[in-house]
């Protein structure tokens, strides 16, 4: 057994998925979790986009995960519960603006920051 610096304990044999590069590494907290709780990560791809993430034995997306969008590349990742974006999340947007924040029921909802891509500014609120 390995005990994170969460509390969180890995059982042997369990292999982190997501959390693998600097880009992901944000997700690691949700990512051991998911893994305690024994939620199971696969790949699953739909008509227009691919989930590579946890899901509940119900086979809904919960626990951590990336949306990637087949039209555009369109990526939202991090925290899902009742299928959709739900807690801390990221969307990177075609446009290549970047926004960071929280999300309630697959919308950005509270607190979060917008980062646009030609001027690197960004707005929080």
């Amino acid at each position: 057994m390995i005990t994170s610096g969460l509390g969180l304990t890995l059982k042997p044999g369990a292999v982190l998925k997501i959390a693998v590069d600097d880009e992901t590494m944000w997700m690691l907290p949700g990512e051991l979790y998911a893994i305690e709780q024994g939620l199971k990560f696969k790949e699953e791809k739909y008509d227009n986009c691919t989930y590579r993430g946890y899901f509940n034995k119900d086979g809904e997306r919960k626990g951590v995960g990336i949306m990637t969008f087949n039209e555009d590349g369109e990526k939202h990742s991090g925290e899902y519960k009742r299928g959709k974006l739900n807690g801390v999340g990221k969307a990177e947007l075609a446009n290549g603006q970047i926004y960071w924040g929280q999300w309630k029921d697959g919308l950005k909802e509270g607190y979060g920051t917008y980062q646009w891509k030609s001027s690197g500014e960004k707005y929080t609120g």
